[in-house]
């Protein structure tokens, strides 16, 4: 996911530059096809294959946990659709509204860890993951909405932007990476 966020990342800054909302929702339906596809083919892998890999990996006493392996998978396609949307959300510079999400599913994950893990094991640390992850995807979802809500369909007119924020912008737009 880090290499399409990186190649996508001055795409989008254009887009949001020049508010275009159509190539913007592009690339956030790019991102959550990406990170989907990956994520879903990985499940099917450790739902097929998981007890297999965890005797060849591990050690033969580990395949029979193949479950947990594919809740951490579930719960992997969930951060990997997240992460692709992370690099969106940076790309159109909402910054700030990151800080306090990425905050928050860490304390969802550590709380559900301490509530679930000493009565469900390791069922209940993939459990911990799985609800940092999506809630870390639910705020991602509304930060993206915001910034979809800024952006208005683009008629292929230009677009004249006040002038407070035309600099900041074209900075974005203009620059090579």
């Amino acid at each position: 996911m880090a290499s399409f966020g990186q190649s996508i990342f001055l795409p989008v800054a254009r887009a949001c530059a020049a508010v275009d909302r159509a190539k913007y929702r592009n690339y956030v339906k790019l991102a959550v096809a990406l990170g989907g596809g990956l994520g879903g083919a990985a499940v099917l892998v450790a739902m097929l294959f998981g007890r297999e890999i965890l005797a060849h990996v591990f050690r033969p006493e580990y395949s029979g946990r193949a479950d947990i392996l594919v809740r951490l998978m579930i719960a992997g396609t969930v951060t990997f659709i997240a992460s692709g949307l992370g690099y969106v959300i940076t790309a159109a510079r909402s910054l700030t509204p990151q800080i306090p999400l990425l905050l928050a599913a860490n304390l969802v994950s550590a709380a559900i860890s301490a509530w679930s893990i000493p009565r469900n094991g390791l069922t209940g640390a993939a459990d911990a993951v799985l609800g940092g992850a999506v809630l870390q995807l639910i705020g991602t979802g509304a930060i993206l909405l915001r910034i979809d809500r800024r952006l208005k369909p683009c008629s292929g007119a230009p677009v004249v932007l006040p002038a407070r924020t035309r600099p900041k912008l074209q900075r974005v737009a203009e620059t090579t990476w």
